[in-house]
């Protein structure tokens, strides 16, 4: 079974919402809709089911059973490392460039790629060591995302109740916001 359905499912996902946002099929409220419905997916196989929480590289081995976990914690991390790469390079780089990155490498029919692999990519690109982020969300299961705080830096306001989430655009954001922001929002 394999152990990167959350980057195939959780990521096709995102970029499915993000490529009818950026083309302009769906407006930014409905978009965030979409944001939202992930976050809670997440949030809801992290911290409120009633049994042990798989890591998104196991929840790939139970693909139909998980598959609430693989597509909301897939998509939550592809959102966070888009915001995330984007926050280190000052905007100038983001999860487009990873995908770039892994494309050029495994574009070939037939190639696999890893976990690792993944995560070189992002490291390369961003100029970063995502090594922890990958333990703490990918393989791991015990730390939780501040979801407000990692959004924050692309001038997205969250409003949570409990499993709910709420996305505004901040009404003031800093400059590096707007960047990370328009880098989200455009091809």
């Amino acid at each position: 079974k394999s152990n990167i359905e959350w980057f195939g499912e959780g990521f096709t996902e995102y970029y499915a919402s993000l490529t009818l946002f950026r083309t302009g099929l769906i407006d930014e409220s409905l978009y965030f809709r979409k944001l939202e419905r992930y976050l809670a997916r997440n949030f809801i196989t992290t911290r409120m089911w009633p049994v042990d929480v798989p890591s998104l590289v196991e929840a790939g081995k139970d693909k139909h059973r998980n598959w609430l976990r693989i597509y909301g914690g897939g998509a939550t991390s592809a959102l966070v490392l888009d915001i995330e790469v984007r926050a280190v390079t000052g905007g100038d780089r983001g999860l487009d460039d990873v995908m770039l990155a892994l494309t050029e490498q495994f574009g070939v029919p037939g190639a696999r790629y890893t976990v690792e692999d993944i995560l070189a990519a992002v490291n390369s690109v961003s100029g970063r060591d995502f090594t922890g982020f990958f333990a703490d969300h990918i393989t791991g299961t015990g730390v939780t995302l501040d979801i407000a705080e990692l959004l924050g830096k692309a001038g997205i306001v969250v409003e949570q109740f409990s499993d709910e989430f709420y996305l505004t655009r901040a009404e003031h954001p800093t400059e590096l916001q707007r960047k990370i922001f328009a880098g989200l929002s455009t091809i």
